[in-house]
C-alpha cells in the first residue's frame, strides 16, 4: 500500500514540474494586438460555382488577450460592428496559434521581433520564422463556414500592450 501510495505521488510531483516547465516553454500573448489597417483583408460578396463568399478588405479590428495559463488562453476580439470572446491554444512549436469564436477559426502564426538594424518581418516571411522569446507581429488567417456566405482572411496584428 505504501509502494503504491508513494508511486502515485511520485507520479503527481512528475506531473506538476512537467506542466510548470511546459508553461514556461510558450511566449506571453496577454495584451493588445492591434490590426494593421493598411494590408488588404476585404472585398466586396463574389459568387462563384461554389457559390457566394466573402473577401476582406479595410477591416479593422483588435485582439485583447486577457489570460492566459501554459499554451491555453481567452480574451475577446473587437471590430467596429461587434466584440465577441474567443479561447486558442498555442501549438508546441511555440509559434503557431490556434483561436476560436462563435462563427470561424483563426489559424495564426507568431513573428518575432526584428532586431532593429533589418526589416519587418512580412506575409512573404511566415515560413522562415523561428522560435524567440519574444514576439510582436502575429499574422491571421480567419475562416468561417456558412451559408450562403463564407469567410476567408489574411492580416497581420502588432503587439501595442
Amino acid at each position: 500500500m505504501k509502494r503504491i501510495f508513494g508511486t502515485i505521488v511520485l507520479a503527481a510531483v512528475l506531473a506538476l514540474c512537467a506542466s510548470v516547465a511546459l508553461a514556461e516553454g510558450f511566449p506571453n500573448l496577454v495584451g493588445t494586438w492591434k490590426m494593421d489597417a493598411t494590408e488588404a483583408f476585404n472585398k466586396e460578396t463574389t459568387t462563384s460555382s461554389f457559390g457566394e463568399a466573402n473577401y476582406f478588405t479595410g477591416f479593422v479590428s483588435v485582439f485583447t488577450i486577457d489570460k492566459q495559463e501554459g499554451p491555453l488562453f481567452s480574451g475577446s476580439i473587437a471590430t467596429p460592428k461587434k466584440t465577441v470572446s474567443l479561447a486558442g491554444v498555442i501549438d508546441p512549436n511555440g509559434i503557431s496559434l490556434y483561436m476560436v469564436d462563435n462563427q470561424g477559426i483563426y489559424i495564426c502564426t507568431l513573428i518575432p521581433k526584428a532586431p532593429k538594424d533589418t526589416p519587418s518581418s512580412s506575409l512573404a516571411d511566415m515560413g522562415k520564422v523561428t522560435p524567440s522569446p519574444a514576439y510582436d507581429k502575429m499574422i491571421v488567417r480567419y475562416l468561417a463556414p456558412g451559408e450562403p456566405k463564407k469567410i476567408a482572411g489574411i492580416a497581420s496584428f502588432m503587439r501595442s500592450k
